[in-house]
């Protein structure tokens, strides 16, 4: 394992805690020869905690140096804004951009939303009116697509290695290959297919029946299934013709091609 430290960096539903299990289960396979996966309680153990707000937690031995955060490299979440965080983006060896497509993100966070069991669930203030509108897919489109175009613009680019949702699930192999080559410079292939294997989406989704907390990181604010559809495409379901035209209009002004 190198010295490298490592950024993940991707808005929210965009794979991130996918990544984070097979990075994690990949490690503790080495160290403790484990043959299911971690738990929700383990990933969030000091070795995987994430950059989020200046706070920083130390390592344990036998873990490469990966954070990770939703905000973008100028500061800026779905509600929250953090002026640091382009000093925190630079000091990293390399960032690792987690893209999802549009749809798909905007589908996931939206049941991820309505699911939640906070009093306000779409943002302190959010009521009446404006919070019904966020409860329809259009009305929550409108709210969420501008948050992901400027997450794509502004921080997308600054990454040295960029991994593809839709790609990444086709072939699992060879883009979390990639993607381990900037953490560890010595690879073993069956510990890295051991750890897709015990990190795939029916994996964690059982672990998280069998330990009772199928509201995964969401936990205790959300009472929903945290893995609840990791296919791509599964937006062609639920999207009308007309929202998807919008979705490619926005973003072409954009000069994103989706």
């Amino acid at each position: 394992m190198n010295k490298n430290t490592i950024l993940l960096s991707s808005i929210q539903k965009a794979g991130s805690t996918w990544v984070r299990f097979v990075i994690a289960n990949y490690y503790t396979i080495l160290n403790r020869n484990i043959t299911k996966s971690l738990t929700w309680d383990e990933l969030e153990a000091p070795h995987l905690l994430r950059v989020q707000k200046g706070i920083d937690y130390p390592y344990s031995d036998g873990y490469p140096l990966v954070f990770h955060t939703h905000l973008t490299y100028n500061g800026y979440g779905i509600f929250d804004y953090d002026p640091k965080m382009p000093s925190y983006f630079d000091s990293f060896d390399y960032i690792i951009y987690l893209y999802r497509n549009p749809f798909d993100t905007i589908i996931s966070y939206f049941h991820f939303m309505l699911e939640r069991t906070t009093p306000e669930p779409f943002g302190d203030g959010v009521k009446g009116a404006e919070l019904e509108k966020l409860k329809t897919l259009e009305g929550f489109t409108d709210f969420y697509l501008p948050r992901w175009i400027r997450h794509v613009k502004t921080t997308m680019c600054k990454a040295d290695l960029v991994m593809d949702y839709d790609k990444t699930w086709n072939q699992p192999y060879t883009e979390f290959l990639n993607m381990f080559k900037l953490i560890d410079d010595n690879i073993d292939d069956s510990t890295l297919i051991k750890a897709i294997q015990m990190s795939s989406f029916n994996n964690i989704r059982k672990m998280s029946e069998d330990i009772g907390q199928i509201g995964g990181l969401g936990i205790p604010y959300y009472t929903g299934y945290f893995c609840r559809e990791g296919t791509p495409l599964q937006y062609k379901k639920v999207m009308s013709p007309e929202l998807i035209q919008k979705i490619k209009d926005e973003c072409k002004k954009e000069n994103i091609i989706v």
